[in-house]
């Protein structure tokens, strides 16, 4: 972990080395401290959907459901067909107790494609 707090005091601006860092963090289950690198880099690159995913994995992991779905929802404004985001989201609402918002949800894109 030191060399990785090196190289981002080295170059803050590198996304790679907050990447890899969160990525410890992560394995080692310290989640907020993956989502402070989470945060930075999307603080760079605000579409980058593998930060989202992650990010919205850690809340996850943390129980702030309604911020995961807030991150899956980012998500799918940005690939609507995400398979990843659309399930993991389903699973978060179902934790907070809202999973009959999904079901409306996919009835109204069921609809929007004449599928019913």
């Amino acid at each position: 972990m030191q060399n990785i707090n090196k190289a981002i005091e080295l170059d803050p601006n590198n996304i790679l080395f907050y990447d890899n860092r969160s990525f410890l963090w992560r394995k080692i289950e310290i989640y907020d401290k993956a989502i402070d690198d989470y945060n930075t880099i999307l603080s760079m690159f605000p579409d980058n959907i593998k930060s989202l995913i992650n990010r919205a994995f850690c809340h996850a992991k943390l129980e702030k459901y309604v911020d995961a779905i807030n991150d899956y929802s980012l998500i799918l404004q940005l690939e609507e067909n995400n398979t990843h985001a659309l399930y993991n989201r389903a699973i978060s609402y179902d934790k907070i107790g809202k999973l009959n918002d999904v079901k409306i949800y996919f009835l109204q894109k069921l609809k929007t494609f004449n599928i019913i």
